[in-house]
């Protein structure tokens, strides 16, 4: 949810020591890696830095009218799920999480997502639901409807919201 949760003085010390390490590795760091930090940074309260990788990691990108927006660099390296899939939608997330009026981008690289499933495919259930989620990162901002609840269905069976971790 973007905020730090509440911890004991240890913990805290722990959990500053290891964002401090995260920050020693801007200039190493995959575009995974970036968007991931950012977000981490940006839960932890370190704003500013948590801006600095994502506009970082936005210098990689590359945006065409067909295709959209994405990572054309070794640093969004392809991943065991197979292609750029993971990359896009962590970087969808950091910038969403960090920058939540530049839908722009956020727009562009699900553009790139939707050109990758017409040309290539999204043959495993991860790179799916990793591009299905990446969809319906912004829509309550977008102002679509959020009046209507998701409802799981397993062969044709509804499966109840209660105690599920639906509701």
């Amino acid at each position: 949810n973007g905020e730090m949760p509440e911890t004991d003085t240890q913990t805290k010390g722990d959990i500053d020591y290891l964002v401090s390490l995260l920050a020693r590795q801007q200039n190493t760091a995959s575009i995974y890696t970036k968007a991931n930090t950012a977000i981490i940074f940006n839960a932890f309260g370190e704003k500013k830095k948590a801006a600095e990788y994502v506009k970082s990691m936005m210098q990689y990108s590359v945006c065409t009218e067909e295709a959209g927006r994405y990572f054309d660099t070794p640093r969004a390296a392809y991943s065991w799920r197979n292609y750029r899939i993971p990359t896009v939608v962590a970087a969808i997330e950091a910038v969403n999480a960090v920058m939540p009026d530049d839908t722009p981008y956020v727009e562009e690289m699900q553009k790139w997502l939707l050109h990758e499933k017409r040309t290539q495919a999204w043959d495993n259930s991860a790179n799916t639901a990793d591009a299905i989620h990446a969809f319906f990162i912004n829509r309550r901002k977008a102002g679509q409807d959020n009046t209507t609840d998701a409802k799981l269905f397993i062969d044709n069976t509804p499966v109840p919201a209660e105690g599920n971790g639906m509701t």
